[in-house]
């Protein structure tokens, strides 16, 4: 038996195994219809010669391992790509959105909120800008709003 033949094999199994042990976890069809679909790919790749193709070449990589003798320009290479693939993968845990900048020691502000700028004693307000206006409050001191959420929490019995 040709070894690709026997890896393709192996594979199915594998993943028809996996399949067989989330339905018996779950008793459900949805793992046994993805497991079947998943072990058909290696058979796929089997019959395209892709198989095939995938050992021979870890076959040639072996060889070459085999009759290639370690310099220092391998060693730089090796140490190049190790420190490309360590740099990428520490890319990845940065932050991704550009760093607002801060002024003068000042918080930033939360996202999605919107300040308003602070007016000290004796200065003017901006133009356009008029103090928030609380809303009216009934005789129980709760406005309309503050009754409905009240209302809710009754309802769920969380108050």
């Amino acid at each position: 038996m040709e070894t690709s033949l026997l890896i393709t094999i192996i594979l199915m199994v594998l993943i028809l195994a996996i399949a067989v042990g989330l339905w018996s976890r779950h008793h459900r069809i949805r793992p046994i219809i993805g497991g079947v679909g998943l072990a058909l790919i290696p058979l796929g790749l089997y019959l395209l010669g892709i198989t095939e193709l995938a050992v021979n070449g870890v076959i040639s990589i072996i060889d070459w391992a085999g009759r290639t003798v370690w310099d220092p320009v391998m060693t730089w290479g090796v140490s190049l790509a190790g420190g490309g693939l360590l740099a990428f993968v520490v890319a990845q845990f940065l932050p991704k959105g550009p760093k607002a900048p801060q002024q003068d020691g000042a918080k930033p502000a939360a996202p999605g909120r919107k300040t308003q700028p602070q007016v000290g004693a004796g200065q003017a307000k901006p133009a356009g800008q008029q103090p928030a206006k609380p809303a009216p409050k009934g005789k129980d001191g709760l406005s309309d709003e503050d009754r409905e959420i009240e209302e809710l929490l009754r309802n769920r019995g969380i108050m």
